[in-house]
């Protein structure tokens, strides 16, 4: 049953006590309602001491506010001293249990109103204090608090925000009445910071304001944000010179449980115009049943920088460069689904690596998107660039136009798509978006057709190499951090054929990429490559096989690799003295130049019978081994005719850096000079 008054009676009685009486009184309630508020599970405990203090402590298993979803669970109140009459309640020296904050407490009935004061002891010196006045007109709230009383209530009455730190200055007033009657209310804030238990959510010093006022069927709302830095897992903010700011204006149905949002404005950096209007049904929390968004003349430039760019750590655009203007349209009907509309125009993106030089690993121009996405049905979209490149724009790519299905989880590329690159073709076969970026993430296929090996090296800082390619990308993977390739590759060059028959790399766009190959090398003309390189003429052709190829920010840390003559090679086999010298310098023998100093000077080239070495790469050390065992080392070369002339290593370990080393000197030096 109900029980009202009982408890004040009962204080009331104590109160009355004589001072020197020690009096104690334990009670429990099941149901207690009054001044609006019920409580359920009521035990206290009250005394009278000697001194004439009258402790009191009340715990409750659930404390509710009437006509409201309000609820206060498993809390409680202990003073070190109270008074307790029938127009008042005070608490002093009063701590919320089991481990809430220190606070005074005093309740008055007065004529005409109702008043409850919390005020709670600031750290030094002074009090934050929080005001309620209940009168026949309706309720008004007044809060002067700082960081520590705001950590005092979080921690007292909001138990949800567990885990949250918060801090800063809060100054309210609010007025209420009945459902019918006017509202209106003034946050402002100053110095506020928070976060989340998971980081995702966070604000350092913000400085704004929050206002509203509402006569019973329509209303204003006014929010705006004016200094600090605010962070969420879809954008940061920081207003430093360009305020934040949402004006809203809306009617209320209570009969319907409906909320009608009229007109919605927002002022913000890098938008032109925003406004909407939405329909929210209010009877199970808000639940949006119409909307139309509106947003014009966007700058993406400014919208990227002051919003995305700070939570895009870790991604391909976290140094992007953007720019452009854009409309997006958002809508929903009562009986249909959310329908999204993009419009973007004179779009520029292009990511920004870190470094002196500001290279740009990636960028496109001219870029323009329609889109219409459905929630609950296929849409469509089409985006297309003027230009686009790779590597600071070494690797140029043409014009192209995408077209795509999009389905409420995604979309797919609904046509195959082509683009000229380096007189080639790069025709794309296939591309997948799925949403959220999950492990799927973002997924195609590609072909390339007659690239033209002699601009790629060109555009690449290489020598010039004549030839063509061709390769297809089976499997590529995005998932918005990191970027996975897997295909196949063939190239015609120096007269024959080197193939990759798989390779796999991740972490393209990331700090470390890394991949894995194997290359295989057929019937390459020896002369064409040792021209190429300066290396020294050699003829004849060469076979040879890289296994188990492991590279790590494109510097190979693992392979096996070795290299001959076919046995049916038809070629003559021919090499020059500066060859040779350049094969004994590697072979380690320590007569490099030899030839150049005795007999032999008097020819430029001689026969040889086979030619082959291989290297076997672990721990930064190359394994060196040649055709096979000989008196002091292995041959590198065999020689074969008048005069006769062999090659052999002595070295059969060598740093890897210090090889490559002596590939650069050899390949950029000058033809020797023979005296």
């Amino acid at each position: 049953m109900p029980r009202r008054g009982v408890l004040g009676g009962v204080l009331w009685l104590l109160a009355a006590l004589p001072a020197w009486a020690e009096v104690a009184l334990d009670l429990g309630v099941q149901r207690l309602v009054g001044a609006g508020m019920v409580a359920e599970g009521l035990q206290g405990r009250a005394r009278v001491l000697a001194d004439g203090r009258r402790p009191l402590e009340l715990r409750w298993q659930d404390l509710k506010a009437e006509g409201t979803d309000w609820s206060w669970p498993n809390h409680g109140l202990r003073c070190a001293d109270s008074v307790v009459t029938r127009r008042r309640f005070a608490c002093h020296g009063g701590r919320l249990l089991p481990d809430g904050p220190e606070l005074a407490l005093e309740w008055r009935r007065e004529a005409a109103q109702q008043r409850l004061e919390i005020r709670f002891p600031r750290p030094g010196a002074g009090t934050d204090r929080l005001e309620l006045i209940r009168s026949a007109a309706g309720y008004q709230l007044t809060a002067d608090l700082s960081g520590g009383a705001l950590g005092a209530l979080q921690q007292g009455f909001w138990p949800a925000l567990e885990g949250w730190t918060l801090s800063g200055e809060l100054g309210l007033n609010a007025r209420w009445g009945n459902p019918k009657a006017a509202a209106d209310w003034s946050l402002g804030f100053s110095g506020l910071t928070f976060s989340g238990p998971a980081g995702l959510y966070a604000g350092e010093g913000l400085a704004g304001a929050l206002s509203g006022a509402f006569n019973g069927a329509s209303g204003s709302h006014r929010f705006r944000l004016e200094a600090g830095a605010l962070l969420t897992p879809w954008f940061y903010y920081e207003p430093a010179d360009a305020a934040l700011e949402l004006n809203l204006r809306s009617v209320y149905n209570a009969a319907a449980g409906e909320l009608i949002l009229e007109r919605a404005e927002l002022s913000a950096p890098g938008v032109s115009a925003l406004d909407g209007r939405a329909k929210l049904l209010t009877g199970e929390g808000f639940k949006v049943q119409e909307l139309t968004l509106n947003a014009s003349g966007l700058d993406l430039g400014v919208l990227y920088r002051r919003f995305l760019q700070p939570v895009l750590g870790a991604t391909a655009l976290e140094q992007a460069q953007v720019q452009g203007q854009a409309d997006i349209r958002l809508t929903k009907g009562r009986e249909n689904g959310w329908t999204l509309g993009l419009s973007l125009r004179d779009g520029r993106l292009a990511d920004r690596r870190q470094g002196d030089d500001g290279a740009s690993l990636f960028g496109l121009r001219g870029v323009m998107a329609e889109l219409v996405w459905r929630s609950d049905r296929p849409g469509r979209a089409t985006l297309g660039w003027e230009s686009a490149h790779l590597w600071d724009q070494q690797l140029a790519f043409g014009a192209a136009t995408l077209e795509f299905l999009t389905e409420p989880d995604g979309g797919r590329l609904s046509r195959a798509a082509s683009l000229a690159f380096l007189s080639g073709q790069l025709s794309l076969k296939r591309l997948e978006l799925h949403w959220p970026m999950t492990e799927q993430g973002l997924e195609f296929g590609a072909a390339l057709s007659n690239l033209d090996l002699a601009r790629f090296s060109e555009a690449a800082g290489w020598r010039s190499i004549d030839g063509t390619a061709q390769g297809v990308i089976d499997s590529g993977r995005y998932d918005g951090r990191e970027m996975a390739l897997e295909g196949r590759l063939q190239i015609r060059a120096f007269g024959g054929e080197i193939e990759v028959p798989r390779f796999a790399v991740s972490g393209l766009f990331g700090a470390l990429p890394a991949a894995e190959t194997a290359i295989k090398v057929r019937r390459l003309d020896l002369q064409r490559l040792t021209r190429t390189f300066s290396f020294g003429k050699i003829t004849g052709s060469l076979n040879g096989d890289v296994d188990g190829l492991y590279l790590e920010d494109w510097r190979p840390v693992a392979f096996d690799a070795r290299f001959a003559n076919p046995d049916d090679d038809p070629e003559p086999h021919r090499i020059s003295q500066r060859a040779v010298d350049n094969l004994t310098d590697l072979g380690g023998s320590g007569a490099s130049g030899a030839l150049s100093r005795g007999l032999l000077q008097m020819f430029d080239t001689f026969r040889y019978d086979r030619l082959g070495f291989g290297c076997r790469l672990q721990n930064g050390v190359c394994e060196l081994s040649g055709l096979g065992p000989a008196e002091q080392g292995y041959y590198l070369v065999q020689g074969g005719g008048l005069p006769r002339i062999s090659v052999v290593g002595i070295n059969r370990r060598i740093d890897w850096d210090q090889l490559i080393e002596k590939l650069v000197q050899i390949t950029h030096s000058g033809a020797p000079v023979v005296k």
